[in-house]
């Protein structure tokens, strides 16, 4: 445990210094916590905190959190020629590759929080009635599940395409490439749904159907999860990496 805290410190030292300087990082992380944070639940309003509308933010933020910091965590290595000596280390595989992955989950789960409570303040002080308003439970609990989930498959993902990009630019449009997918792929295929099937939707949706509906997404998400950890431990071959 104590090895792969300092992998974590390590790459959060080099979070810090990924645009340049530390001003530069902490600007980057403040546009996407204040479009999330501040003004996208300031626009909805109590539907923000009331609906499972939120569970964007819980979704997309620790993706694009990752996605941000992930793709320097081997091809960063490798451009900066320090691969080889993290490698020759006496760390083992296994600490190298987790201490990695969890301090992209860390990072994106602190950044999600923080974006998560700015909302709830922002629709408290914008849309005040006399009294303090909270997510509702079962939305509050799924949604940080969810994160937690997101934020490592979209780890294992990362690592697993930084591990053969050759540099820190191909592995971030590779993934960047995926990241816009997901966004825009749902919303494509559903200008394409009969509206049947689209009210269908909407009432699985609802705070009636919302617990049966994310006990299967998040009971999916572990299995993805635990296969990217498995097939991310099997790509990661010290002897290749070393003769790359």
């Amino acid at each position: 445990m104590t090895d792969i805290l300092s992998i974590m410190w390590k790459e959060y030292k080099e979070f810090l210094h990924q645009r340049g300087t530390v001003r530069g990082t902490v600007i980057m992380m403040l546009i996407p916590t204040t479009i999330l944070g501040v003004l996208f639940p300031m626009q909805t309003g109590l539907i923000w905190i009331e609906t499972p509308f939120s569970l964007l933010a819980w979704a997309f933020v620790p993706i694009m959190m990752v996605v941000a910091v992930i793709a320097d965590s081997f091809a960063g290595e490798r451009e900066r020629h320090t691969l080889e000596t993290l490698l020759a280390s006496r760390l083992s595989d296994k600490t190298i590759l987790f201490g990695k992955i969890c301090a992209a989950m860390c990072y994106a789960l602190i950044i999600t929080v923080i974006v998560i409570f700015l909302g709830l303040i922002t629709v408290n002080i914008s849309h005040w009635d006399g009294y303090f308003v909270f997510y509702e439970p079962d939305i509050f609990v799924s949604g940080l599940i969810l994160s937690v989930l997101l934020a490592c498959c979209a780890s294992c993902i990362g690592i697993i395409i930084s591990l053969r990009a050759s540099t820190v630019r191909q592995a971030h449009q590779t993934l960047t490439i995926g990241l816009i997918v997901i966004v825009f792929t749902p919303g494509i295929i559903s200008e394409f749904m009969p509206s049947g099937m689209k009210n269908t939707i909407a009432g699985m949706l609802n705070l009636a159907g919302f617990f049966q509906v994310m006990m299967m997404v998040l009971g999916l998400l572990i299995i993805v999860n635990f296969l990217l950890l498995k097939l991310a431990i099997s790509r990661f071959k010290r002897t290749l990496l070393l003769l790359d």
